[in-house]
């Protein structure tokens, strides 16, 4: 479970024990539900016991709450960056990442078509507390990845783009709880995201936030900064960001830099979102329920960056882009495990070098529309 994810369940449930005292119940169905089944959880304050509490009582939660779940976990799904790193962090800037233990693994396969080869990406995430008290939480996040071409791919600069990538990120975050809707929190992160490891190829980066209620009830806001030797917005240079949370009984909403998120359940089992979280894409509609089986159907726009050792100018960025049109299927296998396979077809893609976002100066290639499978599986603890 992602960061933004966790700082929605503490936004949602961290005052649950008050619930029976306000008259804010049909906006936020699932804190009923917690007074309900999990008051011990709630009054230790217990994010990781909440949720728990939550998953194993699913069967007597109300379609309110369930959907009110669901909208958090979209949020989280479509704005979890791959392989971390800088935008790793921004989507950690919470400070409460990994109060609950998960593993995830993702992998995707595209077959070579025509002159292209063919893509083959994994990608694993751990994330778990370290330690706990009351107030405060420290907490560690390790992420793998390997992302292989089965063939060298020329440039028209000349340049030959390496076969394998590798991406490794640790980060250790600190967060601290100022009172039931405020928290404080730190991240740093370290690795490497490239064809080989060296000096060349290294990223870390550190992050601070600060979260506090919004005017409006059932609103907050997020205030952030990340510096990064490796950030597509500016290496070394400090960068603010903000989002704002806004959340109704069919709806929540992220709205800031760089990340905008927007969940509507309108009418059971029907959700529609969208989500655009740095040079990141999604959105989707989906049929059926989060805890039996969803199908989906979905676009998306997205780029992947690494660091070539061999690179002339240290500011270049290999970058891989593409938009997606995909349908698939969402089941818990059982308590805690959630699996999901689909198939979709790439188009549009391309692969280039060069400094920034979009700069394509150092050299660039066409690659043929393809279609594709990609199935992940994350464990909840």
């Amino acid at each position: 479970m992602s960061a933004i994810s966790v700082l929605l369940l503490i936004l949602v449930f961290g005052n649950a024990a008050t619930a029976q005292n306000s008259n804010s119940s049909s906006v936020d169905p699932c804190k009923d539900q917690v007074e309900l089944y999990c008051k011990e959880e709630s009054t230790a304050g217990d994010t990781r016991g909440i949720t728990k509490c939550l998953m194993k009582n699913e069967e007597r939660l109300s379609v309110q709450c369930k959907q009110e779940l669901q909208r958090l976990v979209q949020a989280s799904r479509q704005t979890m960056p791959l392989g971390g790193g800088p935008l790793g962090s921004l989507a950690g800037l919470t400070g409460a990442a990994s109060q609950i233990p998960s593993l995830s693994y993702e992998g995707r396969l595209i077959p070579s078509s025509n002159e292209t080869p063919s893509f083959f990406d994994n990608n694993l995430n751990i994330s778990f507390p370290i330690y706990k008290t009351e107030s405060e939480t420290y907490s560690a996040t390790l992420v793998g990845g390997h992302f292989h071409l089965s063939e060298p791919i020329l440039l028209d600069s000349g340049t030959n783009v390496p076969t394998d990538f590798y991406r490794t990120d640790i980060g250790l975050g600190y967060s601290r709880k100022l009172s039931a809707q405020k928290t404080l929190g730190v991240r740093g992160t370290m690795g490497y995201l490239g064809d080989r490891f060296t000096s060349k190829t290294q990223s870390y980066s550190i992050s601070a936030n600060y979260s506090f209620p919004g005017a409006k009830e059932n609103s907050s806001w997020v205030l952030m900064v990340m510096m990064s030797n490796n950030s597509p917005l500016g290496t070394f240079i400090p960068i603010p960001g903000f989002f704002y949370i806004y959340r109704t009984s069919t709806f929540t909403g992220l709205f800031g830099l760089p990340v905008a998120s927007m969940q509507w359940t309108p009418v059971h089992p029907w959700s529609f979102s969208f989500s655009l979280f740095g040079p990141q894409i999604k959105a989707e509609t989906s049929y059926g329920a989060i805890d039996k089986i969803q199908v989906y159907t979905g676009f998306g726009w997205k780029q992947q960056k690494y660091l070539v050792s061999e690179r002339q100018n240290e500011d270049d960025r290999l970058t891989v882009e593409e938009k997606t049109a995909e349908i698939g299927l969402r089941k818990p296998l059982f308590q805690g495990v959630f699996s999901e396979i689909q198939a979709g077809y790439s188009f549009d893609r391309s692969i280039y070098q060069g400094e920034g976002l979009f700069n394509r100066d150092d050299g660039y290639a066409d690659l043929d529309s393809s279609w594709y499978l990609k199935w992940s599986i994350k464990f909840v603890f």
